[in-house]
C-alpha cells in the first residue's frame, strides 16, 4: 500500500521510461497497491506529450461477419485438440447444425487431418466452406492443394476470435 506522501513519486517512477499506461500498469500490480491507481497512471500518460508521441493503435484484424449457412455440411469448422487423454483429436462442427465428427488421430499432420476429412465427406458429401484457426496443419501446401482440388473455400481466423475470418 503506497502512504499517500508518496504516490506521486511512486507514479513518476512507473512513468520513467515512458512505457505507456499498459505497460505501467502492469508494473504496478507487481509491486504496490493503492485505490484509482490505474486512473492516475492513465491521467499522467494523457498528459505526457512523449506517451502520446509513442502510443499507436494496435492494427485490427479484417472482419468478416458470419453468416449462417443456408444447409447443412456446406460450412464446417475444423480444429484440433492437442494430446487430450491420451490422444490428439481431430474436430469437425457443421455450422449450421453443429453436428460434431471426433477423430482420434496420432499427430495433427495434414496428412492425419485429411484422412478423417474424406471419410466425413464421404459420408456427408464436400463442404463448400471450411473455417480453421491460422495452424501450421491448415496452412500447409497439402491442406491448401486438398481444399482447391475438392472446390472448398478455406477461411482462416485467430484463435478464439471467430470474428476474424479471412480468405
Amino acid at each position: 500500500m503506497i502512504p499517500t506522501k508518496l504516490r506521486r513519486q511512486v507514479l513518476d517512477l512507473l512513468h520513467e521510461c515512458h512505457f505507456g499506461s499498459q505497460r505501467m500498469k502492469q508494473l504496478a500490480r507487481t509491486a504496490v497497491y493503492r485505490p484509482n491507481i490505474d486512473s492516475d497512471i492513465l491521467d499522467l500518460c494523457w498528459q505526457c506529450s512523449t506517451c502520446a508521441g509513442h502510443q499507436s493503435e494496435p492494427l485490427k484484424a479484417a472482419v468478416h461477419p458470419s453468416m449462417l449457412p443456408e444447409k447443412p455440411w456446406s460450412c464446417l469448422h475444423i480444429d484440433h485438440a492437442i494430446s487430450f487423454l491420451g490422444f490428439n483429436w481431430h474436430l469437425v462442427t457443421d455450422a449450421y447444425t453443429k453436428y460434431t465428427c471426433i477423430h482420434a488421430t496420432q499427430s495433427v499432420s495434414a496428412k492425419s487431418t485429411i484422412k478423417p476429412l474424406q471419410e466425413d465427406f464421404a459420408h456427408f458429401g464436400f463442404a463448400h466452406t471450411v473455417v480453421t484457426d491460422c495452424a501450421a496443419t491448415f496452412k500447409s501446401d497439402e491442406f491448401q492443394e486438398f481444399c482447391k482440388e475438392n472446390g472448398i473455400v478455406h477461411l482462416t481466423g485467430a484463435p478464439y476470435h471467430p470474428a476474424t475470418w479471412s480468405r
